[in-house]
């Protein structure tokens, strides 16, 4: 199963549990979260703890903590 039906399936069950803009603002956060991982050639999925947090810190240094 390749990762956008991974997610596909995932923003599914989502259905109905979350406002519309909700679920685009989450897709939008793993399409640039699974950017990052390709940039450093590591799988998004499954997020690993150890992945999040080197994603958090290199976005700490050019976002705001309000966005992050």
């Amino acid at each position: 199963m390749t990762k956008d039906t991974i997610i596909d399936k995932i923003f599914e069950r989502f259905d109905g549990a979350f406002a519309e803009n909700t679920i685009r603002a989450y897709r939008s956060d793993f399409e640039q979260y699974s950017i990052w991982c390709e940039t450093k050639k590591i799988s998004p999925i499954p997020a690993t703890a150890d992945n999040l947090a080197m994603y958090v810190d290199d976005l700490s240094h050019t976002c705001k903590s309000a966005t992050i």
